[in-house]
């Protein structure tokens, strides 16, 4: 008997991809969501102001962390809404290492008194102090935990990863 044929064969990439939007679709889907579950924000005013601003932004890839359309409808997307994340200012999807105010204020607003910081400007120093790290990483750096303020800002479990004494960001005991 020939086993070979009896065994899954991977799939390849093409055969199972989704066909990557349009830039335009992909900004038209985002504002739409974007309305519908966040409502109106400072620059999001009507239709027309969300879709000259997600103009600006680079179409990006699903599932990827970076400055554009696809990131931040990627935290609109079913059972993970954030709008903190999908928002023009998001503080995690950026093409650098997030701001020390990006991450001061995503963190104080999605965990407030969770978070571990006395306010502003003790986040602030923490910030100036510590490393930025690089996103995708879980070392004890800003970067890391400005990975999880998304989630933290719809689920308040998700405080402790985001947290000044993250349970997640620490650099490997020995």
């Amino acid at each position: 008997a020939n086993t070979r044929a009896n065994k899954m064969m991977p799939a390849t990439p093409n055969s199972v991809a989704e066909p990557r939007p349009s830039h335009a679709s992909a900004c038209a889907s985002y504002c739409d969501r974007y309305a519908h579950e966040c409502g109106q924000s400072l620059e999001f005013t009507s239709p027309e102001a969300c879709s000259k601003r997600c103009d600006q932004w680079a179409l990006g890839a699903a599932d990827t962390i970076g400055d554009s359309v696809m990131c931040r409808a990627g935290f609109l997307s079913a059972g993970l809404t954030s709008c903190v994340a999908a928002a023009p200012a998001s503080p995690i999807c950026v093409d650098e290492n997030p701001s020390c105010s990006g991450f001061c204020n995503g963190v104080l607003a999605a965990c407030g008194d969770d978070s571990g910081f006395e306010g502003q400007a003790d986040c602030q120093d923490w910030c100036r102090t510590t490393a930025p790290g690089a996103p995708g990483t879980t070392a004890d750096t800003v970067a890391c935990r400005a990975a999880f303020i998304a989630v933290a800002a719809t689920d308040d479990a998700w405080c402790s990863a985001a947290a000044l004494d993250s349970s997640v960001c620490a650099d490997a005991l020995l």
